[in-house]
């Protein structure tokens, strides 16, 4: 069931200096520039060398800070060699102003070896503060992203590259606005299979899309196997079980908990990932807290039935003991239904109050276009 988590799954970053790369990284993997792992960001060239920048929690997903095409250490007649070019799924490749021809230049390899390449512009945040700073009576967002999308549009053409580009501003409390969004769902699309689920797992809960794609993910490869696992050895222990007739109960508790934590981590609802959520939108915690607290008290009911529900076992469980392979299977396939039903109930909550979550997200974060 687990088997995504060993499948690698490699993204190069690639751009000039300055270009914005490293805060990328830091947000794509849900980090801010002080959190434990993440890159070091700073306004002067900080990748001199092939850089590993791995998920904080899913080690099989990294994410590659690669120096720029032409810098004096990766010329570009050796560059693909240099930065082993092969083990890229996919390339980033970041520009802050306008697309140098190295940078097209590899967009123009990665696409003749038959792998897949986004271009992403950056720094709208800064691109948009200047010009309402210098033109403030005729400041409009919108006119300034086409007048970006536009130069971009135009540097492409000239170098007869066809391909979509993404306009950002890069930082943690941008990743809901302009077309942040779009990337991650184009990327997300461009994988399939485990692959798919691993990009999926390791994505923050940055939109709405994305939070739906976690829950499509998580729902159609549902951990039930520990539930029929956990029921087939409750069959084959029914007399011990006589002994210790809430031992069952246990066992779901323990698996129903394991699911809380696990789904939480995943919809970005822990305290940890809350916490950095309320610093990067100036959200307070208690307001966090408080909007999913009707949800998770669903969680807790769930938790208090499960907890109580000890049930004598049904004659069926007694007879089918008697023929103990069928009794195991039988047993095993029962509880496996009540924990099927349990982490649905479960996933569903937890995805509602994400939900929440990312709306309040967007308000704060809502912008004139």
């Amino acid at each position: 069931m687990n088997s995504w988590k060993d499948v690698p799954l490699n993204i190069a970053v690639s751009g000039q200096s300055g270009a914005g790369k490293s805060t990328i990284i830091n947000t794509i993997r849900g980090l801010i520039p002080t959190a434990a792992g993440a890159c070091e960001v700073g306004v002067t060239e900080t990748t001199n060398t092939v850089s590993k920048h791995p998920h904080p929690r899913h080690k099989n997903f990294v994410l590659w800070d690669l120096p720029g095409v032409g810098t004096p250490n990766f010329p570009q007649g050796s560059y693909l060699e240099d930065v082993e070019f092969d083990k890229y799924d996919f390339f980033l490749i970041i520009a802050k102003v306008r697309f140098t021809e190295n940078d097209l230049w590899l967009a123009k390899e990665v696409e003749r070896a038959g792998k897949v390449f986004f271009l992403v512009r950056t720094a709208l945040d800064i691109d948009l503060q200047n010009e309402k700073n210098d033109k403030p009576s005729t400041y409009s967002e919108r006119n300034v992203i086409r007048i970006i999308r536009q130069n971009c549009e135009e540097n492409l053409q000239k170098a007869n590259i066809s391909s979509n580009v993404y306009i950002i501003g890069g930082k943690m409390k941008h990743r809901t606005l302009w077309d942040f969004p779009e990337l991650l769902t184009d990327i997300i699309n461009k994988t399939s299979g485990l692959k798919r689920h691993a990009l999926v797992l390791s994505l923050t809960s940055s939109s709405r899309g994305i939070i739906e794609e976690k829950y499509r993910s998580l729902m159609s490869r549902m951990n039930i196997e520990k539930f029929f696992m956990g029921g087939y050895f409750y069959g084959g222990m029914l007399k011990i079980l006589d002994q210790l007739p809430s031992a069952h109960k246990h066992i779901e508790v323990k698996l129903f908990l394991d699911a809380v934590q696990h789904f939480k981590q995943e919809f970005g609802l822990d305290d940890g990932y809350l916490h950095t959520v309320s610093a990067v939108y100036g959200i307070p915690m208690h307001k966090l807290t408080a909007a999913i607290e009707p949800v998770m008290e669903t969680t807790e009911m769930t938790l208090e039935v499960l907890s109580q529900s000890v049930e004598p076992k049904h004659i069926l469980e007694v007879i089918l003991h008697c023929i103990p392979i069928v009794g195991n299977v039988s047993s095993g396939a029962v509880f496996a239904y009540r924990g099927k039903k349990y982490q649905t109930k479960l996933l569903q909550d937890m995805k509602k109050a994400a939900l929440i979550v990312q709306d309040l997200i967007d308000q704060v974060s809502k912008r004139e276009i």
